[in-house]
């Protein structure tokens, strides 16, 4: 692992940590980093943590390019140009353990900060001190084309219930847009960080690990993140299932069943197994249509109503 470092004066604000993290993100990275500093909250007070992925492209060259002509703007840079690929949650983990504020937004090298998204964060969470994790609003953009993403009825229930009810929804739905995260580091000491048996999913296992520890996840109604539309690890326009990433949301929840049960939710961790043991068998017939018969695609897509077995797949169709 290289790490390089700078530090310049201190500011008056208070400073806070914004967490690159990076990917074979050469054709992308730039617009990241300067859409972080060209914060009205100021360059001065922010701690900017880079760790790359292992990328196998320019990411570290493009970087550090930037670094040489940007980087003494920032009240401190860390850069770690990791050589081995230890997958998204580990490569968080780095980013968000090398952190010295108090809190961190974290940003993937191919997502953009509007301008005064970090004033607007600190703002929030100065007003509210009970606030320890925080989202926003997104806009949805591609080359041509951008799309604020509003706040609907579901949403805006979500952010409003207590911990343990949020815990509860998360395990049927994930609603957050997990590239709006503003989180306390505290509150990642606390939790232990991101699972890094999960080499794909930072995100939900983390969500859940907050509002199991009693941490109300709050919303900023404003789009501060700008989401950019490609292929990612989840979703792929070129796969109708990615088998790896199928596996490890399947794992993480097949544990969380033991949680709820030991916590006196039978039923609901009853229903959860019986959720995940419904999407193996779908994910299994989907391979097997596939396997070697390319032309059985459209077949497999139509077995997706397999999953309606499910009564948290019904209440995902519907929107609940």
């Amino acid at each position: 692992m290289a790490l390089n470092e700078n530090t310049v004066s201190l500011c008056t604000n208070k400073i806070v940590t914004v967490a690159v993290i990076t990917y074979h993100s050469a054709h992308t990275v730039l617009e990241t980093l300067n859409s972080i500093v060209s914060q009205v909250y100021g360059p001065e007070n922010i701690e900017l943590i880079i760790s790359d992925d292992g990328s196998k492209d320019s990411t570290v060259k493009v970087i550090e390019e930037w670094l040489s002509e940007h980087g003494s703007r920032f009240y401190r840079v860390k850069f770690f140009a990791n050589e081995v690929n230890g997958g998204i949650s580990k490569n968080c983990n780095i980013a968000w353990r090398a952190a010295t504020s108090e809190w961190i937004k974290t940003i993937a090298g191919d997502d953009l900060l509007v301008e005064n998204a970090l004033a607007i964060y600190m703002a929030e969470v100065e007003k509210n001190p009970e606030t320890k994790c925080c989202f926003s609003r997104v806009k949805k953009f591609t080359k041509n084309h951008e799309l604020e993403v509003g706040s609907d009825k579901k949403m805006r229930y979500f952010f409003s219930q207590s911990a343990e009810k949020q815990y509860r929804y998360l395990i049927i739905r994930n609603i957050i847009y997990a590239p709006t995260s503003f989180i306390n580091r505290k509150v990642l000491d606390e939790v232990g960080y991101a699972d890094e048996r999960y080499r794909m999913i930072e995100d939900l296992p983390l969500w859940l690990k907050i509002s199991k520890a009693g941490h109300r996840l709050s919303l900023i109604d404003m789009a501060l993140v700008k989401y950019r539309i490609s292929e990612s690890i989840s979703r792929s326009e070129k796969r109708i299932i990615n088998c790896s990433y199928a596996e490890e949301v399947n794992s993480f929840m097949i544990e969380e069943v033991q949680y709820l049960k030991s916590e006196g939710y039978f039923f609901l961790g009853c229903f959860l197994y019986f959720d995940v043991k419904v999407r193996q068998f779908y994910e299994w017939m989907v391979i097997y249509l596939l396997k070697n018969k390319k032309h059985n695609a459209h077949w497999a897509r139509l077995i997706s109503i397999i999953k309606l077995v499910s009564p948290f797949s019904i209440a995902r169709f519907f929107g609940l």
